[in-house]
């Protein structure tokens, strides 16, 4: 028998307590409908749907913080969701979990001409960014192939050079920020945007 002939099939934990402490906390923002689900755990990728078990719609960075804080209780995946645009699987959701979907965080916070930077939100588009900047005489030079979220860019290689400050979640819940605004380069430590990336 070979490798390709072998179906592996992943083992699926019961998730039913995180998703009764996430619906209290959330109400209608949580979805657990079938073709919701389907939608989050299969996009442009070969490999077969694996949806979530269930899909958490967010509207700003402290609900993904509380989210994340539930689901690492009660030890259940995460998995972030811009458009979906992915080609690899990435947000199939083989061992089940929340799909955090944060298409609707879709703000352009700050623009910075000075020292050529923005602020977005990860629901943020390649085009609906540099739509936006048209008038600036900046713009993002990052083009995957697809219109894809800015948050989804997290393992394209060239981002290194472009992400200067990031927000991210620790498993507990807690939002820390790492990296700087401006262009300089500090030799304080580790880069935690570059770690967070995984450049």
């Amino acid at each position: 028998m070979s490798i390709s002939e072998v179906n592996i099939v992943p083992t699926k934990a019961d998730h039913s307590a995180a998703i009764n402490a996430l619906q209290a906390q959330f109400g209608a923002q949580l979805s657990v409908n079938q073709t919701v689900r389907e939608q989050h755990g299969h996009t442009m990728t070969w490999l077969a749907n694996q949806p979530p078990d269930a899909v958490l719609t967010v509207n700003d960075k402290h609900e993904v913080a509380t989210a994340v804080e539930i689901c690492n209780k009660y030890q259940m995946p995460v998995i972030a969701f811009g458009i979906g645009s992915s080609l690899e699987g990435q947000l199939n959701a083989p061992f089940g979990g929340l799909c955090i979907d944060m298409h609707a965080m879709d703000a352009i916070l700050q623009v910075n001409n000075e020292d050529l930077t923005v602020t977005v939100q990860p629901g943020v588009t390649r085009e609906q960014l540099n739509h936006y900047l048209r008038d600036t005489g900046l713009f993002f030079p990052i083009d995957p192939g697809a219109n894809a979220s800015i948050g989804g860019y997290g393992r394209y290689p060239r981002l290194r050079h472009q992400c200067r400050t990031l927000w991210h979640d620790e498993r507990c819940g807690a939002g820390t920020r790492g990296g700087y605004r401006d262009r300089r380069d500090y030799s304080d430590g580790y880069s935690c945007q570059k770690i967070r990336c995984r450049l």
